[in-house]
């Protein structure tokens, strides 16, 4: 039974080879199409992933490219704030240069107000003594004259003591004496009498060369005062009721003035800084620029490259 069996299965495996070949020999046929499909299926995949990249090159330039727009306005903003600022340089360092004339101007005033109160306390001491002189003078001449008068009456004296009655007098050719003239009380000689005079000439020489010294300072500090109150208008430094103020006064508006005009400087001075500041970092802006332009033209490129492949 079991061999009758094994015989009929034989039997069916043989009727059944014919079909087995021709499945096998369908299968060898196919198979070059299924290599085929087989590479079509990696370079799907491969084209797949070549476009993801491409989709990420082209999101990546364009958020590149307008990040670097979004620089480029920043700067460009930046930029005209640094215009305006570097644009104000010349005027600041103008307003600078005549700060620093003013202060200049300021201090050679503070100073010639300082020779000028100097001068006009010499011009007091001259005038004390030119007083002291006058009033030495005036004494000398009263000596002098003094001197004179007496010695006068002393010869007088000495020749009417030598005159007798109906002898004529050698001064008038009197013949008649009735009231002679007697001796002083003091006695002063003709050397005397030059003593005096000589005093006199010599007061005189003081007080004409006290009088030319006060005359030529007080002259010196009209001058000094007419130029240092030229000199306050010129600055536009009034001192309280300006045509009239003193020296004290005078000297403390041009010291205010003085103080405010360093102020302005410092100010003057702090603003030409930034602005120079600003005129360099205006250059490095510029090349900022520049390259920020190169780089979003750079993304631009990238972008329209992976764009286009997109499109191929």
């Amino acid at each position: 039974e079991a061999e009758r069996s094994l015989g009929e299965c034989s039997q069916k495996g043989e009727a059944r080879l014919p079909a087995i070949r021709k499945r096998i020999l369908r299968i060898r046929d196919l198979l070059p199409l299924f290599g085929e499909w087989k590479r079509a299926e990696q370079a799907f995949a491969a084209a797949q992933r070549e476009a993801q990249k491409a989709q990420e090159a082209c999101r990546l330039a364009q958020e590149a490219a307008e990040e670097s727009a979004a620089r480029q306005r920043k700067l460009a903003a930046r930029g005209e704030e640094l215009e305006e600022s570097a644009a104000s340089l010349a005027q600041l360092e103008q307003k600078k240069e005549q700060a620093l004339v003013r202060k200049e101007r300021l201090a050679a005033l503070r100073k010639a107000v300082g020779s000028w109160q100097r001068e006009t306390q010499e011009l007091s001491a001259c005038q004390e003594s030119l007083a002291g002189e006058m009033e030495n003078y005036d004494r000398a001449e009263a000596e002098y004259g003094r001197a004179y008068r007496i010695f006068l009456e002393a010869q007088a004296g000495l020749m009417a003591s030598s005159l007798e009655e109906g002898q004529a007098c050698p001064v008038c050719g009197s013949v008649h004496h009735p009231s002679l003239a007697g001796l002083p009380g003091e006695r002063v000689t003709q050397a005397d009498v030059e003593d005096a005079r000589h005093a006199r000439d010599e007061a005189e020489k003081r007080r004409s060369a006290a009088s030319w010294a006060a005359v030529r300072t007080a002259e010196s500090c009209r001058q000094r005062e007419e130029r240092i109150r030229e000199e306050l208008q010129a600055l536009a430094v009034y001192a309280p009721g300006a045509a009239k103020a003193d020296a004290q006064e005078i000297v403390q508006a041009v010291e205010a003035a003085l103080s405010s005009c360093k102020k302005h400087l410092d100010e003057t001075e702090k603003k030409r800084k930034e602005a120079s500041e600003a005129k360099q970092l205006l250059t490095e802006n510029r090349k900022q620029q520049r390259q920020e332009e190169a780089l979003r033209e750079e993304a631009e490129e990238r972008r329209i490259a992976a764009q286009a492949f997109l499109q191929e």
